[in-house]
């Protein structure tokens, strides 16, 4: 999902929202919206290492399932940026490697 189409879908959901829940989603869908902005790479080492990092960095409330984030290994046989995603949760251990679409 683009960053556009998040931003069409929260505007339209602060129209339905009373002040009260406004104050509470308001945040939410920022972290959410700086999260889809701010894609950056996390590296490390390693990919654990890499991942570790993404996962430190990335609040629990900002991530979502498909939610994609780049690793880049730092050892000295992979440099290459690795796309990985939260599938099937959005806890540490569910950062993995997107496969590839054939």
């Amino acid at each position: 999902m683009s960053l556009q189409k998040v931003k069409d879908i929260n505007s339209n959901l602060y129209k339905f929202l009373t002040l009260e829940d406004e104050r509470v989603m308001k945040p939410l869908v920022q972290a959410v919206e700086d999260a889809l902005s701010n894609q950056q790479a996390f590296s490390g080492a390693d990919a654990a290492t890499a991942v570790a990092a993404a996962n430190a960095a990335i609040p629990a409330s900002a991530r979502f399932i498909g939610m994609k984030v780049i690793i880049i290994d730092e050892s000295a046989s992979a440099t290459t940026p690795i796309e990985y995603w939260y599938s099937g949760g959005v806890g540490d251990e569910h950062l993995v490697v997107r496969p590839a679409i054939v």
